[in-house]
């Protein structure tokens, strides 16, 4: 793009996507501003302690090693030392949705001949209700999303200039953005993973020349983390920090992340309460079916192409379907074999499969209305290839205008009296102890079931100290009594009615 020009109309509609995107994550925090779980709280007392010249440090008082640094640097640095990370994260993640969709719109346009499937993509990332929940939400997942897409795009970009012998400040830049998206993740070593197994596999280079690429796609993601991992180790004698273990079945693992990847294909179309059309939103299934048919028959389709473009055809498909598979078993590793997996597979963890598989769907889809213009198929290819074609744009059609209601739904819902989620919406808006707290603000140590809520509401400089005792932490954690017993005088007690299984608005000073 010469950024000198001035846009044309169809990057004008992919800014439009990007801005309906990242306007739905906005809206849904109009009533109670970004949602919060005890991860965001944390995230977000790390960014403060970073402003505040504390380093790497918990709201707890402990030193940060649970995830990599740059998601609170992120929230830290975007403030400007002006707005607090609280204020800021919210929109913060909101425009990186937005950028992440512009992104996917901008490259889709370089390698699809269809304009309406690149702008189809754009779409079906803005309406989607698990990426616009994810960046209303203060957590580390839309960062790590576009960080990763960009990766993929800046690689796609280096292997596209293969007879060229690559660009080589594409490569360099595929190699930062995946850096960071390990700096944003831990199982975010994928991505470079991924670039690497790409550049190895890549057709009409020389062996010594991918060894050499891929290596240092490697090392220049790796560096970064090796010193971040050198500092929890000297500071803590860990390199991350370990959950207790929970027992899931790798059976009960694969249910819940294919019910996850399941949900993703619901549409309700505004005329589906109609009599006699009620059975639409039940053919989810057979679109989702229908996208699984077009990224098949769309290879096999760009393997009838000649010379390069057969190449160059496929090459996506590969490059941002193998990652998703990638991703998706290292997710499965991460949750089963290291056994922390305390709320199964969130539908968080999945959202990174999300820009994949939308740009291998509008990708096949592609290559299917090109397969119909080759003049060298047969008649029979040519003619399975036509009804494939408009049955796929019609299905993909209607699914997305199916999630226009699903989500003015959600967005109603998110700001109705009724929504519940997190520490920043009900019952604790209404919390009459935390309203408390808020005029009263505490020093000193401060001892409570639900330690986020206080900090966030309390004022003043204190250590907070947790006195949950989930299930799982029976055997690690000391008794209530105990952990009261080396509290000095004057130390205070917030205790939520409910303990951990309720979030209850009424509480004990």
């Amino acid at each position: 793009m010469v950024w000198g020009r001035r846009p044309d109309g169809f990057t004008l509609l992919i800014a439009l996507a990007a801005l309906v995107g990242a306007g739905i994550a906005l809206a849904r925090q109009a009533s109670y501003g970004a949602t919060l779980y005890y991860d965001s709280v944390i995230y977000i007392s790390v960014a403060r302690n970073l402003l505040a010249g504390d380093g790497f440090a918990d709201f707890l008082g402990e030193i940060h090693i649970t995830w990599p640094p740059l998601y609170p640097l992120a929230l830290a640095i975007s403030g400007l030392g002006i707005a607090d990370p609280l204020v800021i994260a919210g929109p913060l993640n909101a425009a990186i949705f937005g950028l992440t969709i512009f992104a996917v719109g901008r490259y889709l346009r370089r390698r699809l001949a269809s304009r309406y499937l690149a702008l189809w993509a754009c779409f079906a990332l803005a309406l989607s209700i698990h990426l616009t929940s994810q960046a209303a939400t203060v957590l580390s997942e839309p960062l790590f999303i576009l960080l990763t897409t960009l990766a993929l795009i800046r690689a796609d970009d280096y292997l596209a200039n293969n007879n060229a012998g690559g660009k080589r400040s594409a490569l360099l830049w595929a190699a930062v953005f995946g850096a960071l998206a390990w700096q944003t993740r831990y199982v975010g070593v994928v991505v470079p993973a991924a670039i690497g197994l790409a550049l190895l596999l890549q057709v009409g280079a020389p062996l010594g020349d991918r060894l050499r690429r891929g290596v240092s796609v490697g090392l220049i993601a790796a560096l970064p983390m090796a010193a971040w991992l050198l500092r929890n180790y000297l500071l803590t004698g860990m390199l991350t920090e370990h959950s207790p273990p929970v027992d899931y079945s790798l059976a009960e693992l694969a249910l819940e992340a294919l019910g996850g990847l399941w949900g993703w294909a619901y549409f309700n179309p505004a005329w589906a309460r109609i009599e006699g059309l009620a059975f639409l939103p039940a053919a989810s299934a057979g679109l989702l079916l229908a996208a699984l048919g077009a990224i098949a028959v769309g290879y096999l389709m760009a393997r009838g192409l000649r010379g390069e473009g057969a190449q160059s055809a496929s090459r996506p498909c590969w490059l941002f379907g193998g990652f998703a598979v990638a991703y998706a078993a290292l997710l499965f590793f991460s949750l089963y074999g290291l056994g922390r997996p305390h709320n199964g597979v969130e539908g968080r963890f999945l959202t990174p499969l999300y820009a994949p598989m939308a740009v291998v769907v509008a990708v096949a889809a592609d290559r299917l209305i090109a397969a119909m213009r080759d003049s060298d198929m047969s008649s029979a290819w040519r003619a399975a290839a036509r009804l494939m074609g408009v049955a796929l744009m019609a299905a993909l059609t209607l699914w997305l205008v199916g999630q226009v209601v699903p989500n003015a739904r959600v967005m109603a819902w998110a700001n109705s009296d009724e929504f519940s989620s997190g520490y920043a919406a009900q019952p604790w808006v209404g919390s009459e102890t935390l309203r408390h707290i808020r005029e009263y603000p505490m020093e000193g140590s401060v001892f409570s079931n639900h330690p986020p809520a206080v900090y966030l509401h309390n004022g003043r400089e204190a250590l907070h100290y947790r006195l949950n005792l989930r299930p799982y932490e029976d055997e690690y954690a000391a008794r209530l009594s105990d952990r009261l017993e080396y509290a000095e005088d004057g130390a205070w007690v917030v205790w939520f009615k409910g303990g951990d299984e309720v979030y209850a608005a009424d509480a004990y000073l």
